[in-house]
């Protein structure tokens, strides 16, 4: 197959943030437990349908996983353009295998987007409770609680809200 069939997955990664200081020095950070492994967490995140952007997504997948309705607006000083984080898995039909090789193309490009929820923002109920526990914990908490699933400690550690 050429390298125009081979198209990577687009996955958006929500990265919510509640604080009451502008310059977040008492943020917590919007964790829900993974389905697929018993006692860990991850950042609210999915696949891209189609006909929504990658921050629709995010903001989409942060309501179903977390019960949190984030405003689709920048919170101040987040950049324009999302952050993007490219898989080290190929997609089935990379030409090829190594991720240092220009020919290589991912399974799934992550796309990063910063929201800041006030509290009224989070639901008691939403549609993935009976699921999914959700947690708002200090962003140092949430980097180790996410540091087993690959990108999501990056993902944390790049938002431009930790970086004021």
């Amino acid at each position: 197959m050429s390298p125009k069939s081979a198209v990577p997955r687009a996955v958006a990664i929500a990265v919510a943030v509640q604080s009451r200081e502008p310059d977040y020095s008492d943020a917590q950070v919007c964790l829900v437990s993974s389905r697929k492994h018993k006692d860990a967490f991850v950042l609210p995140k999915g696949g891209v349908e189609r006909g929504e952007s990658p921050r629709e997504a995010a903001a989409r997948e942060l309501w179903e996983e977390a019960g949190v309705r984030a405003p689709l607006a920048l919170p101040p000083g987040a950049p324009t353009e999302a952050l993007e984080i490219p898989d080290t898995k190929p997609h089935k039909h990379s030409p090829s295998a190594d991720a240092a090789d220009a020919a290589f193309v991912p399974a799934t490009v992550y796309s990063v987007h910063e929201f800041v929820v006030a509290p009224e923002h989070v639901e008691a109920k939403w549609p993935e409770a009976k699921e999914r526990v959700r947690l708002f914990v200090p962003p140092a908490e949430a980097r180790e609680r996410v540091a087993w699933r690959r990108g999501m400690a990056d993902a944390l550690q790049r938002a431009s809200c930790f970086r004021l």
